[in-house]
């Protein structure tokens, strides 16, 4: 069988799709919910297969179905997902004894015979003493860990907090798709999502989000958008170069390094010249650390080629000025200095065609991204009702190489670490808050002050060499007026330093505009101050299971926006020879 392109990373599609619905509908409907069920089960089925390039779910698609395995409609699409290749996963709002005293006995048996097939159970720290607060929180872990809702649904409001017309709201405004089966068991299903008209979810409700048929092409649709390759064939190819890359064992380039240790930013580390490799995974189960480690070590890598390409091109284009005008002071190594000049020129065109070719600045860019992502996303997995995707309709304008991988491991790296009361949750909570945020408040923080430190070194130091070329020019006229003899004496030595000052000087300015540092210092500065607040909400002592989340989900749009704003700003400065 043909593989796709996302298996080339070992990453196999896995659709997880959630259940929300009634727990009792009328008989005569009965059947036809079953059907419509079915239907749409088997649809998304085969449409995973094909985003897998298989033929059938035994192949590389991964299935799987989440829900509160209760009676209705829970049960219903366990049972029939079971039939046809999906795994049972299940999310229970209070510990597995205390969520029994919902069943009647007809019923419970089904509960526990589910629960013991199920591929994995996680538990919610829930509360019988406020049990509407417990099955909202479990309706939002459901829509936070599927990659698409399914709910049987008689349209109606709900009846109570956490009830199904809730979760298909909550749903639509996270932007996840919901298919919904109406609960006549006559009315064709509809798929509720903004990413129909790549709207604004946040926006949005379970009455206003746009819909269509939910048939077998339509849903075909949405699970190629959330699954597949992307069909441009420029991100397929990026997607197989990441594939092929080796792992970076040494760094020939020393430029960057160099330029922080000359500017005070930092010294010189043995790192500096041997790459760290990919770091071992700290858990077996960690399904996303080995694609994490693989392009956090290429992203810097890369960024370590295309900031010494940078450093190079600018000191090499100063040099080739200054070995020209050294001829004039000694015309007697004329020949070397030509020679000199032409390698420097030479090497300055090569690198600049080896970077581009090699594409350092776009691999370090998507590599970053991904690493980045992924970091985030094991982050929030462990709180489980936080999401990594707040508005999925973005994902239908552009599908970018990344997105499948990342959208197929939140899936394959499992169940969020137990939780079995809210003192347990709060724990997990803070040491999110101790390994994840307060890291990367130090981090931004030593950043800021390191790129503010760069750009304050190459500030100075290039307005020093024109104020010097200032001074030259002021000598030269005021010799030209009083002192010709003087002038004539020292001509030469005037002329060089007079265009050498200015070279050199523009190099170092040159450099700033490139590196970015003044930009770089204040994002990094505006990120620490509000990860720092996110950080001291997730450590309070009263913080709820759902304020935990969204303050996480919060941390982690913070370290996205700081993302994308420099990406944003390094999007269009390729390497190129300095003018």
């Amino acid at each position: 069988m043909p593989v796709s392109d996302i298996d080339a990373v070992r990453v196999s599609p896995f659709l997880c799709v959630g259940v929300t619905g009634h727990r009792r509908v009328a008989e005569d409907a009965a059947t036809g919910i079953e059907d419509c069920v079915a239907q749409v089960l088997d649809a998304l089925a085969a449409a995973t297969c094909r985003a897998a390039g298989t033929g059938d779910a035994g192949g590389h698609a991964k299935l799987a179905t989440l829900s509160q395995l209760a009676a209705g409609a829970d049960q219903l699409v366990a049972r029939l997902g079971e039939e046809r290749g999906y795994a049972v996963r299940g999310l229970l709002p209070f510990a597995c004894a205390e969520f029994e005293v919902d069943f009647p006995p007809a019923e419970l048996a089904a509960f526990r015979a589910l629960l013991a097939r199920a591929d994995w159970c996680w538990t919610l720290p829930g509360e019988r003493a406020n049990a509407d607060a417990a099955y909202a929180l479990a309706g939002e872990a459901t829509v936070a860990q599927c990659n698409l809702l399914l709910a049987v649904w008689d349209g109606e409001v709900a009846r109570g907090p956490g009830g199904t017309a809730d979760v298909v709201d909550y749903a639509v405004r996270r932007g996840v798709p919901v298919v919904h089966v109406p609960a006549d068991g006559a009315s064709p299903p509809r798929l509720l999502w903004s990413g129909l008209l790549a709207l604004p979810s946040a926006l949005l409700g379970a009455r206003t989000v746009p819909s269509a048929p939910a048939d077998a092409a339509t849903l075909g649709w949405v699970v190629s958008t959330l699954l597949g390759a992307p069909e441009a064939e420029q991100e397929r190819r990026h997607l197989r170069d990441f594939q092929a890359e080796a792992e970076p064992r040494w760094r020939w380039r020393l430029e960057y390094p160099l330029l922080l240790a000359l500017t005070g930013a930092r010294g010189l580390r043995a790192s500096d010249l041997r790459g760290p490799g990919y770091a071992p995974s700290p858990s077996d189960a960690d399904a996303a650390w080995p694609v994490y480690a693989q392009a956090d070590a290429l992203a810097d890598h890369y960024a370590n080629l295309y900031r010494g390409g940078g450093v190079f091109n600018f000191a090499a284009s100063a040099g080739a000025v200054l070995l020209a005008l050294a001829g004039l002071i000694w015309p007697a190594a004329k020949l070397w200095l030509v020679l000199g000049e032409l390698i420097l020129i030479a090497g300055l065109v090569a690198n600049t065609a080896l970077g581009t070719r090699r594409q350092w600045h776009r691999r370090w860019l998507d590599y970053r991204l991904l690493a980045e992502r992924l970091r985030l996303m094991r982050s929030l997995k462990r709180l489980g009702v936080a999401t990594p995707r707040p508005d999925l309709a973005s994902v239908a304008r552009e599908v970018r190489w990344i997105d499948p991988i990342v959208t197929a491991l939140w899936q394959h790296m499992g169940p969020p670490p137990p939780a079995p009361d809210v003192a347990a949750f709060r724990a997990h909570a803070r040491q999110v808050a101790a390994d994840e945020v307060r890291d990367q408040v130090a981090y931004h923080r030593n950043n800021a002050r390191r790129m503010h430190r760069v750009e304050h070194r190459l500030h100075r130091a290039g307005s020093l060499l024109f104020q010097a070329t200032l001074a030259i020019g002021l000598a030269t006229l005021w010799a030209v007026i009083v002192h010709r003899g003087w002038l004539y004496e020292r001509v030469e030595v005037l002329a060089v330093l007079a265009a050498a000052l200015p070279t050199v000087g523009a190099a170092a300015f040159g450099l700033r505009s490139q590196g970015d540092f003044a930009a770089a210092a204040g994002r990094s500065a505006k990120t620490a101050a509000r990860l720092a607040s996110a950080a001291d909400n997730l450590e309070r002592p009263d913080i709820t299971p759902s304020e935990a989340a969204r303050s996480l989900e919060d941390a982690a749009a913070t370290m996205l926006d700081d993302l994308g704003e420099w990406q944003a700003a390094y999007r269009y400065r390729k390497l190129a020879i300095p003018a």
